[in-house]
């Protein structure tokens, strides 16, 4: 299924709403040469940056990540990593404007139900016995207790509660499959997880780029939905510099 097709599934998901594109504009960002993509994309960040300074969520969000920064600095830094590369997979999606950036939100606010999580389960270098992984496994549901308290991101909590579901249903916490989880919060998880593999844990050293991508199209089907896997690829040079694990 191409980006096209996608954008007009996602009118069905009650998270991310864009309209109907035609099959031109559902190719658009894929048509054009990536230089302009990527120089058309720092403008509008920039704009939306400088008009969004002072807006509701952009203010929760700088809030909520400084508190996540100093509760797990490794953790903030990989939020914001994911919060790029989501945007820019959302814009290859063809997704609104607006909807770009309720899935950036997502994709830096995905983890802040860590807060709730102690320190020691969070770093620790070896395994989580089973206790601590259903600990873990609680967050995302904290976090959209966290976000729903700011009714400028109550969009943002729900698509929070579901980026770590599967496609196959066995992720969590609501063990939803394919299509009942919101787009954007598949599209969240499979940035998440490149970002994760990129990045040092202290349980394992970072994965170069090539490796990360492999390993998300062995996964692709099952754990995450194979066409955003092929985007989430062709995304990554637009955010080189941003995201970890490219040169």
């Amino acid at each position: 299924m191409h980006s096209d097709a996608l954008a007009l599934r996602a009118r069905s998901i009650a998270a991310v709403r864009p309209s109907r594109p035609t099959e031109t504009e559902g190719r658009h960002a894929q048509a054009r040469p990536a230089e302009t993509a990527r120089d058309d994309r720092r403008f509008r960040s920039r704009q939306d940056r400088l008009a969004a300074r002072g807006s509701p969520a952009c203010q929760s969000r700088d809030v909520l990540l400084t508190a996540l920064a100093e509760c797990a600095p490794e953790v903030g830094h990989h939020s914001t990593g994911v919060g790029h590369l989501a945007e820019s997979t959302a814009y290859r999606l063809g997704l609104e404007r607006d909807q770009q950036v309720e899935v950036r939100l997502a994709g830096e606010l995905h983890d802040v139900g860590k807060v709730a999580i102690p320190n020691g389960i969070l770093s620790k270098p070896g395994g989580l016995t089973r206790e601590e992984r259903l600990v873990v496994e609680q967050h995302p549901v904290i976090g959209e207790r966290i976000l729903a308290a700011a009714p400028a991101l109550a969009n943002v909590a729900r698509l929070v509660r579901s980026s770590h579901e599967w496609m196959d249903g066995t992720g969590y916490p609501d063990r939803l499959a394919g299509e009942d989880i919101p787009l954007g919060a598949r599209l969240v998880a499979v940035c998440d997880a490149y970002d994760a593999m990129v990045s040092d844990r202290p349980y394992r050293r970072a994965m170069d780029a090539e490796a990360a991508l492999a390993e998300l199209e062995r996964s692709a089907g099952f754990q995450f939905e194979a066409d955003i896997v092929v985007l989430v690829r062709e995304a990554i040079p637009e955010t080189q510099g941003r995201v970890p694990g490219l040169r």
